[in-house]
């Protein structure tokens, strides 16, 4: 459902209070599934998102964030979304019913392993920031990004995924001030597609993807260390 508001990195590695997350660390495939024998990509067609090289008969988390100019003004929108591999190819499409805006940021997600890719239309920038170490409390049931309006998505392998967009000061910010960043509660995520309640703290096997809104970068990491952006 899109929701509206009017290459290669490397791959990234965070250290969760007391968990040393290891890019060489590795998620069995959930659901009995093969395990895919190549990384993640995402490619477009004039009106499809393309995901690749995902878990055969496996399931695709979508995750878009769009701007259109329209008469002189940005028209935002974000997609979430969960499909499956029904020609058992690893190959997903995402058919959006309209030409794939030229700046946009598209993320799929495989839900057997957590592995994923980002990409852009040609000519849109890839941008990321970092997260900081103190990002994820000792508790692991925080998420604190020093931005002022932002869209998170977490994927658990095997079990589901979950959405938020939260701004600084606004209701969901759980701090309830205007001071330069947002405070997520992870209970305050909705399920996306069927996903059961979201869990209430970080697991390492988890992938987190952040976007900034307003500046459209992102955040990409795996926190078991499997996830590459490209």
């Amino acid at each position: 459902m899109v929701r509206r508001d009017r290459r290669w990195f490397a791959c990234r590695r965070l250290v969760l209070p007391s968990v040393l997350v290891s890019c060489a660390a590795l998620m069995a495939p959930a659901f009995g599934a093969q395990a895919p024998a190549v990384n993640p990509v995402v490619s477009f067609g004039d009106q499809t998102v393309i995901a690749s090289g995902m878990t055969p008969k496996g399931q695709v988390v979508w995750f878009g964030v769009m701007r259109d100019p329209d008469n002189g003004t940005l028209d935002w929108s974000h997609d979430e979304e969960i499909t499956a591999d029904q020609s058992g190819t690893g190959v997903v499409q995402l058919d959006l019913g309209k030409p794939i805006a030229l700046q946009s940021i598209w993320f799929a997600v495989d839900l057997a392993t957590g592995q994923f890719a980002v990409n852009a239309p040609d000519g849109y920038p890839l941008r990321q920031f970092d997260l900081p170490g103190n990002a994820i409390p000792a508790a692991l049931n925080h998420l604190v990004v020093q931005r002022s309006l932002v869209i998170a998505v977490l994927v658990r392998p095997g079990v589901g995924a979950w959405t938020l967009r939260a701004g600084d000061g606004a209701a969901i910010d759980s701090d309830g001030v205007v001071d330069g960043k947002v405070d997520v509660d992870l209970t305050q995520l909705a399920p996306i597609a069927g996903s059961p309640s979201a869990p209430k703290t970080f697991s390492p096997k988890d992938t987190l993807l952040v976007v900034d809104q307003a500046q459209m970068d992102f955040i990409a990491v795996s926190l078991h260390g499997t996830g590459q952006a490209r």
